[in-house]
């Protein structure tokens, strides 16, 4: 049986886990309370947590500033966010599923070459290989030749989490699919997949977050097209640009606006993110 917690080892594991709550969420506080700050307030004291004189002043320049096109970058966040989601369950569901069903010689070694682009990490110098082959391809760096080479990405811990998923379900439910008349395909499509939704649940989610917090790929495949800039690149835009009507206060307004829907996603699906752990950890 389970030995139950003492009341000092529960006080001590919420005291500790109070404390890491309060390291982490702190500068999303300051930066939240810090948003509702004017310039020459956050200029004279910096580290003051609370607003003297609450103001909505940045949030108005927010969304009437001519150089900050709130509604196009929010557009293209969205835009990308999905696509780089719907990319990433495709690709890594067929990867998996091929990996888990299929029967084909040198399968193993195959997999062990893709598990070892996970201790490789080859960081920008991946970027100017994709540079080369658009430009090969004849196509121009934009956000939508960007979203184009998600189709071809390996996203390999995807890879372990839904092919340890697959190894778990009877091989009896193929069989019975196949009697039926359905395809290798077939059965991944009407089968396999539609049981896969705790997994792919917490592959989206991760998906959705890598996306919508993309700086460096965004910003050095839209650098001179301000149109396609997403929010993330359109705030640290603003940010370095010198302008005087753009302070610190701004920016935090910004920011603040850019991770709510991180904020309210996770929040929403954290039970689905703990399920798809533990149910792509089952076996593989």
């Amino acid at each position: 049986m389970q030995r139950r917690m003492s009341l000092l080892e529960k006080i001590i594991t919420y005291a500790i886990l109070i404390v890491f709550a309060i390291i982490i969420l702190y500068p999303i506080a300051f930066i939240v309370t810090g948003s509702f700050k004017s310039n020459s307030e956050i200029y004279i004291d910096p580290a003051k947590f609370l607003p003297s004189q609450p103001t909505l002043d940045n949030y108005r320049l927010l969304f009437s500033n001519e150089n900050f096109d709130f509604g196009k970058m929010l557009t293209n966040s969205i835009m990308y966010s999905v696509w780089s989601i719907a990319c990433s369950l495709l690709v890594t569901t067929m990867g998996a599923y091929v990996f888990s069903r299929g029967n084909f010689p040198g399968k193993k070694i195959i997999f062990t070459a893709f598990t070892a682009l996970m201790f490789i990490t080859p960081g920008s110098i991946a970027i100017y290989c994709k540079f080369d082959i658009i430009r090969f391809a004849g196509l121009s760096p934009n956000i939508y030749t960007l979203m184009l080479t998600k189709l071809f990405a390996v996203p390999i811990v995807g890879y372990y989490q839904v092919r340890g998923y697959i190894d778990t379900l009877p091989k009896e439910l193929d069989e019975s699919a196949r009697i039926d008349g359905c395809s290798f395909i077939g059965i991944l499509f009407r089968i396999i997949f539609p049981l896969l939704k705790p997994v792919l649940a917490m592959l989206a989610i991760f998906a959705f977050q890598g996306s919508w917090n993309n700086y460096t790929e965004v910003l050095m495949w839209t650098s001179s097209r301000p149109e396609n800039w997403t929010l993330t690149v359109g705030v640290m835009s603003m940010k370095n640009s010198g302008n005087a009507a753009i302070g610190t206060g701004f920016t935090m307004a910004a920011a603040v606006i850019s991770i709510i829907p991180v904020i309210i996603v996770y929040c929403c699906f954290n039970k689905l993110i703990v399920d798809g752990i533990a149910a792509g950890a089952v076996k593989g």
